[in-house]
């Protein structure tokens, strides 16, 4: 069994021992040394033992610790008292991992001290946590947890926004380059990466790999939103039957066609005109011809849905 020691004083060390109390492990034996008494609850597992008096005392804190506690947790109001517990710890028990709580803008001291160089130190300072619990939480900001793994960045969520070129893809199509999208959230589920899953808006994208990488995929991702047609394509087909339609109609959607064109990202407006019937709508549809719109007329009599699986077929080819 495992033990481990807790050093606590203050609001943020209480806190700290209700979340360990809801989530102990049975495998750990837990010394608790607090300096208040108000901190020991009325009931605790049989896996706890709790100690009240000053920790900065050598000769009481060395009759609870020994060689076979492998890690100590300091949260301690008083900088120079944490200071003096941990000088004591680091002096008689060498393999000891110590965890300390500091607030940088009152302990720039202990940064710079020799003692943060000792690998068995780990420093968590909650100015900083409580910074990216709010960073987190701003938009257009990429989320990398910090609390496991290597804390760089290396794991990422990544919101999928609508009219995002990730958005109805399949992830198996997408090219993964020195990064893995291992999974999405969706409506308050986890679902495991599969080639055939398809990423749909309001997904969250839980990614891993290089950081550097994981940067750029995120502003890949966000990048085109509102960028139409992407991600269903990149041009814009307008159908227009001279048979069925009116004159007013076919011109209203002629100039729908060329606005959306114009201020959307399309590569290419393509005009099909079915069943040409009017001299002067043909001179004047063939007069819209640039190099970015393409106009075609069909003289076969074929219906729209003919015409349509039709082009769609010259796409696929």
């Amino acid at each position: 069994m495992k033990k481990i020691a807790f050093i606590l004083d203050g609001i943020v060390a209480k806190n700290f021992l209700d979340l360990v109390l809801r989530h102990y492990s049975n495998h750990n034996f837990y010394i608790v040394v607090v300096k208040d008494e108000s901190l020991i609850p009325r009931n605790y597992p049989s896996t706890f033992i709790f100690h009240c008096f000053d920790a900065t005392s050598s000769f009481r804190l060395l009759q609870v610790l020994n060689d076979e506690v492998s890690d100590a947790f300091l949260i301690i109001q008083d900088a120079k008292e944490q200071r003096i517990i941990h000088k004591i710890i680091q002096t008689h028990f060498k393999r000891m991992r110590v965890v300390l709580s500091v607030k940088k803008d009152g302990e720039k001291a202990l940064e710079n001290n020799e003692e943060n160089k000792d690998e068995k130190l780990i420093l968590i300072d909650e100015f900083e946590v409580l910074a990216n619990k709010f960073i987190s939480r701003l938009p257009n900001i990429p989320s990398t947890p910090r609390e496991f793994g290597l804390g760089q960045g290396e794991i990422m969520e990544i919101d999928v926004p609508f009219g995002s070129i990730f958005a109805y893809r399949h992830i198996g199509s997408i090219r993964q380059k020195e990064y893995r999208i291992v999974g999405l959230y969706r409506n308050d589920a986890f679902l495991l990466s599969t080639k055939t899953l398809v990423i749909q808006p309001r997904d969250i994208l839980l990614v891993a790999g290089n950081p550097e990488i994981l940067n750029a995929v995120y502003h890949q991702v966000k990048s085109n939103v509102g960028q139409f047609p992407a991600p269903f394509g990149k041009s814009i087909y307008l159908y227009i039957d001279m048979r069925l339609q009116s004159r007013k109609a076919m011109m209203r959607d002629v100039y729908q066609a060329l606005f959306l064109h114009k201020h959307l990202k399309s590569y290419k407006l393509y005009i099909q005109v079915l069943h040409p019937t009017s001299p002067k709508f043909y001179h004047k549809f063939l007069a819209l011809e640039t190099e970015c719109i393409e106009v075609n007329f069909d003289f076969y009599g074929k219906s729209f849905i003919q015409k349509l699986h039709e082009d769609n077929q010259k796409k696929w080819a």
